[in-house]
Order: C-alpha cells, then sequence, then structure tokens
C-alpha cells in the first residue's frame, strides 16, 4: 500500500499552516516554515506498528532567535486503511534530539 505525505509538495505552505495547527499550545510555527519551506527537512524516525509513525521536522535557521534558530518537532502519525495520515499528537523534540 502506497503512504500518503503530510506534506503537499504542490502546496508546501498550505502543509506547514497544517502542521502548525498541532504543534504545542504556545510554540509558534518556525518562522523558516513560511519563509524557506525547501530548508526544512522530513524524516520517519520510527514505526510505533503497523499504522502508526513518528515523524521528524528540522528547520535549521539562520539566527539565535527563538523564531528563527534550530527547530525541531515530533509528530504522531496515524494511518487509515487507504494510506492517508492524520497528526493524532505533536511535540518539540528535546535539544538532545535535534541534528545537525
Amino acid at each position: 500500500m502506497l503512504l500518503h505525505s503530510p506534506i503537499n509538495e504542490e502546496s508546501p505552505s498550505e502543509s506547514f499552516a497544517e502542521l502548525a495547527k498541532h504543534l504545542p499550545k504556545g510554540v509558534r510555527s518556525p518562522r523558516l516554515w513560511r519563509s524557506d519551506p525547501n530548508r526544512v527537512v522530513f524524516k520517519v524516525r520510527n514505526w510505533i506498528d503497523a499504522d502508526t509513525a513518528i515523524l521528524y521536522v528540522y528547520s535549521a535557521g539562520a539566527s539565535n532567535e527563538a523564531s528563527d534558530g534550530q527547530t525541531a518537532f515530533l509528530f504522531t502519525l496515524k494511518f487509515d486503511a487507504e494510506g492517508k495520515s492524520k497528526i493524532v499528537n505533536a511535540q518539540k523534540a528535546p535539544d538532545k534530539d535535534i541534528e545537525n
């Protein structure tokens, strides 16, 4: 079965807006998501079970400002029988888990 990415390559800004809706309360989406989506890395970190995956989303910013610096989030994705994903959880990745 083919799994559908939560990121629409035709319209990444819409995809980032959807991801941003799931960020923890009080956490703003990184500015890089809006200004340069090509510098954002997506990686499936691991599969919890047959239909649940952890997606690692990392953006390397150009400054040390909180909204511009390195930022990483972990999104828990559940896949349905058709392979479409739904975000069921999101959290900021611990600093020790941020890849360089």
